[in-house]
């Protein structure tokens, strides 16, 4: 078996005929030590835009607008103007951070609101 690391993903590792789980594990460490060595193991591509389904990626110091296929914004409410405002408002009357846990002091009246409207899926009577 022989597989191309220039052309390699993880999926290719998943299931190699006739190896078993250490064989196909000492394998996909001669990739990962490939990878290493030519500085492809830790990258990352500067987003210069808010998350949205088109994000203005940095490469090279250039800028470029991709449609991007990882975002788990599935339903675009990120940038929505009423979603935002809410947002704003939770956190000039609350701020950033809940302070505690429901239990000890950290049950908000938001909590309880939403609990009322059954959308806490956490929460059962």
């Amino acid at each position: 078996m022989s597989i191309d690391f220039t052309t390699a993903t993880f999926k290719d590792f998943e299931n190699i005929p006739d190896y078993d789980i250490a064989q196909r594990a000492e394998y996909f460490y001669e990739f990962l030590d490939h990878m290493k060595t030519r500085g492809h193991m830790n990258y990352r591509l500067k987003n210069t835009s808010a998350a949205d389904a088109v994000l203005n990626i940095s490469i090279a110091d250039r800028n470029k607008e991709y449609v991007s296929f990882v975002s788990s914004d599935y339903l675009g409410f990120t940038q929505h103007p009423k979603v935002k405002q809410a947002a704003i408002e939770g956190i000039e009357k609350y701020g950033t951070g809940t302070g505690a846990s429901p239990l000890i002091g950290g049950y908000f009246d938001y909590h309880n609101i939403l609990e009322k409207k059954n959308l806490c899926l956490f929460w059962e009577e």
